[in-house]
């Protein structure tokens, strides 16, 4: 894919997403890093049997080596960053290749920003967004979910071929990561127009334009269901998953990819009211479909009641955070909804609703993740030790996550309206 023209700057400097692109990335190593430059590919076992083609061509025709990490979870976290940072302790390499999916990218990438070094973006499956970001979301050992220092790879190769063998789980969940698109960009417009915070409109048109071309690959592959629609659907998907991490980058945060759905998804990663075993683009396309059910009800009332009186619930969250509560209270002073006066909301309240028009129903969202059998219900979820009654499981979220970040959305302002 070409990286867009008004993008001037990014880190990221070449993408290449097709088929057989091992010569390609051997060429880049070298015109990039020289024939004498080390370099070290960060993988785990299931990533090193998807990329085996390619760390095994690497391996015999520049200098590098690979690092195997035991990864135990789905999400990145300080226990798996001290693991790497034990592997690669003592050595020194000029450059780094993350050879899997999101979790190795962001512990990649971590690693890179601590020694000043570029890395070699190698999906090994289309299933998340943050490939080309230069951020990377980590578990601390408190279990608070927050970012870390990180850089982004200075290029992405990405073998169709591979994509397309990867569980279509792993796709089904870039899915949900990507269709949340229409829930962070009405947030973003959202809360343009009651606090004035800066939005770039050419970057919303260009998250717009990839998540409509992936619903529509969706809904070709649904009515085909053959081994190459599947192919242009993985392309498709993982395009559109780098376009997204382009446009974090361009803007310097995650607020063209990430709204109230994503808050729903780090919230319950965070583990404080139930476990799963949720991939994070499963939890997000989940957290999308109850999203887009409120957002939509919102839309529909006629007799909506705002107060000015937003008081964070320190009860509620002393008992359900615990010991992240000062980390919790900390996140959410000054608060962003501190800034929406009455007047504010109701001069701007047509437009919110023409916003949510926009969206896709909970009924559309739940039928587009279904094509490849992915995650649309809680029952899908598969919630286990809830630490609160299983029918106030989504009624607690919409209480609890907006608090995980003070970044304005329509589910945190729900504390501020009566419908």
């Amino acid at each position: 894919m070409d990286i867009p023209v008004n993008f001037k700057g990014l880190a990221t400097k070449k993408i290449v997403i097709n088929k057989n692109v091992l010569p390609e990335l051997q060429e880049f190593i070298l015109q990039n890093f020289g024939s004498n430059a080390k370099g070290c590919i960060i993988c785990d076992d299931n990533t090193y049997k998807a990329a085996e083609n390619m760390i095994d061509s690497l391996t015999k025709t520049v200098l590098c080596e690979v690092v195997k990490l035991d990864i135990k979870s789905h999400h990145a976290d300080e226990f798996m960053l001290e693991d790497c940072e034990k592997a690669l302790e003592n050595k020194s390499f000029d450059y780094f290749i993350a050879a899997g999916a999101g979790t190795i990218h962001d512990i990649t990438r971590v690693a890179a920003h601590k020694r000043n070094v570029q890395f070699i973006s190698y999906p090994t499956a289309p299933s998340v967004d943050g490939f080309v970001s230069g951020i990377a979301p980590v578990t601390t050992k408190s279990g608070m979910k927050g970012t870390l220092p990180a850089v982004a790879p200075v290029a992405l190769f990405a073998d169709i071929d591979v994509l397309a063998k990867a569980p279509q789980r792993l796709a089904a969940s870039g899915v949900g990561d990507i269709l949340g698109k229409y829930i962070a960009l009405a947030d973003w417009r959202i809360s343009n127009l009651l606090t004035g915070e800066y939005i770039d409109e050419p970057t919303v048109e260009l998250e717009y334009d990839a998540v409509d071309k992936i619903k529509d690959s969706l809904i070709n592959y649904g009515k085909s269901k053959n081994s190459e629609s599947y192919e242009k659907l993985c392309a498709d998907l993982l395009d559109a998953l780098v376009l997204s991490g382009l446009c974090m980058q361009y803007v310097g945060n995650t607020r063209p990819a990430s709204g109230a759905e994503h808050h729903l998804s780090h919230f319950w990663e965070m583990n404080i009211i139930l476990s799963t075993e949720g991939l994070h683009g499963e939890n997000v396309g989940l957290g999308s479909v109850l999203c887009a059910d409120l957002y939509h009800s919102f839309a529909k009332s006629d007799n909506i009641k705002f107060t000015e009186n937003y008081n964070i619930d320190e009860d509620l969250i002393k008992k359900y955070y615990k010991n992240l509560y000062g980390e919790i209270i900390e996140e959410n002073a000054p608060n962003s909804v501190n800034k929406v006066t009455s007047e504010i909301f109701y001069n701007n309240l047509d437009k919110i609703k023409a916003l949510i028009s926009e969206i896709p129903s909970k009924e559309e969202f739940a039928e587009l993740l279904g094509i490849l059998g992915g995650v649309n219900d809680l029952k899908g979820l598969k919630a286990y030790n809830l630490k609160c009654g299983a029918d106030e499981i989504v009624s607690m979220s919409f209480k609890l996550a907006p608090y995980v970040r003070d970044r304005l959305t329509l589910l945190k302002l729900m504390r501020c309206i009566e419908i």
